[in-house]
């Protein structure tokens, strides 16, 4: 009789370094999950922060409270959230690329590889679109629209939820 086992579960590559040195002309910002600057997001939705969670579970209002700056996962069946990274320290940099950098998955009660979800992110169409020298802030939104064909939702994971330690970075070169 033979016995078999699994003896590998998963395998993450990353093909670049999590933590990098950044030149003179780089600048990178990690801007923390409860930080957006708007949101308007349908149930089931939450946030919960590295302890506890945040007030009430699909309670598209809770977006809106104070306590959200603790979230460190945040989850919605549709709709968007919007963060505004400050443009100060960025103005006046040479630009030719612009990333932005997070971990996030489909929506779904416990896990489900095969859980399709049609994840919208937007920024402006070109890079001297986003007039960073006249502009106050760089805008990033994520989010899944209401007539997507896979309406899945998403789980967007902060530095004490998924598997990498981070929240949403943005990084100009």
């Amino acid at each position: 009789m033979k016995y078999l086992s699994q003896a590998i579960l998963d395998i993450s590559v990353s093909l670049q370094p999590l933590q990098k040195e950044l030149s003179e002309n780089e600048f990178s910002m990690e801007m923390p999950l409860g930080m957006f600057a708007d949101c308007d997001v349908i149930a089931p939705c939450g946030m919960t922060g590295k302890e506890r969670e945040i007030e009430t579970f699909d309670d598209p209002s809770v977006f809106f409270s104070p306590s959200r700056i603790d979230a460190e996962c945040i989850w919605f069946d549709s709709g968007f959230i919007t963060n505004r990274f400050p443009a100060k320290n960025i103005k006046d940099l040479p630009h030719k690329k612009l990333s932005f950098t997070f971990e996030i998955c489909s929506e779904t009660i416990y896990y489900n590889n095969d859980w399709p979800s049609d994840i919208t992110i937007r920024v402006k169409i070109k890079l001297d679109d986003l007039k960073l020298h006249e502009s106050n802030a760089v805008s990033f939104e994520i989010g899944v629209k209401e007539d997507a064909v896979h309406r899945g939702g998403l789980n967007l994971f902060g530095k004490n939820f998924g598997d990498f330690p981070q929240a949403i970075i943005m990084t100009l070169k």
